[in-house]
């Protein structure tokens, strides 16, 4: 009798496991990676940073204090000048809205900034929007690989599902992200046509109740 129900039992664990996707496999094989991407996602949607910005403009370099910002519905970036008693003002200010409108301000004024590229705009409003069910299709990559690539966007993971990459070789920008030894993200460069042109570096990120306003 016991013999004829562990067999039966081996026959419906053959059964069920049949059933189950390659993809599905490959997130049961890897139950961690699925709840560390899953946070690392939510991460990305919603924050606030603060620190140094080492910006290059032709030929020239300078530093200013900065303040990057972004939910789903917004991202903020700030390069700040500081005020009298050390307050601080905003000098240039770049915001997105929830369409991928871009809006740029020297001060008060605006500015004209030429919108994303297509490809660049639908890769983020992706990512802005998904949940860890959207990247099924990549489970394969992501979790064994620890990348995946999404309409020609590369993104690159450390083994703790940390991004580390973002790579669009059609526009030829890429974003290189560090992190000390707590895991907290201490710098972000962007490269353009494999020259930096933004280094942030991270004194401060937190996570919740971003609230992000139009300039």
């Amino acid at each position: 009798m016991k013999r004829n129900l562990l067999f039966l039992l081996l026959v419906l664990l053959v059964l069920l496991t049949s059933c189950v996707s390659k993809k599905a496999a490959v997130a049961i094989k890897y139950p961690k990676k699925v709840l560390l991407a899953s946070d690392e996602l939510q991460r990305w949607q919603s924050f606030k940073m603060e620190g140094i910005a080492e910006v290059q403009f032709k030929m020239f370099t300078f530093r200013k204090n900065f303040v990057l910002s972004k939910n789903k519905e917004a991202l903020r970036f700030d390069l700040l000048d500081s005020g009298i008693f050390g307050f601080a003002s905003s000098n240039i200010s770049i915001y997105v809205d929830s369409d991928m409108q871009v809006y740029g301000y020297l001060g008060k004024k605006f500015i004209e900034i030429d919108d994303l590229p297509e490809s660049l705009r639908d890769v983020y409003t992706w990512f802005n929007n998904a949940d860890i069910d959207d990247f099924q299709p990549y489970y394969d990559d992501l979790f064994e690989n620890n990348s995946f690539d999404k309409d020609g966007t590369s993104f690159a993971f450390t083994n703790k599902m940390r991004l580390k990459e973002i790579n669009n070789a059609s526009n030829d920008l890429r974003v290189n992200i560090d992190y000390d030894y707590g895991d907290n993200i201490s710098n972000l460069a962007i490269m353009l046509k494999n020259v930096k042109i933004c280094d942030l570096k991270i004194d401060k990120i937190s996570y919740n109740n971003i609230n992000v306003i139009k300039p």
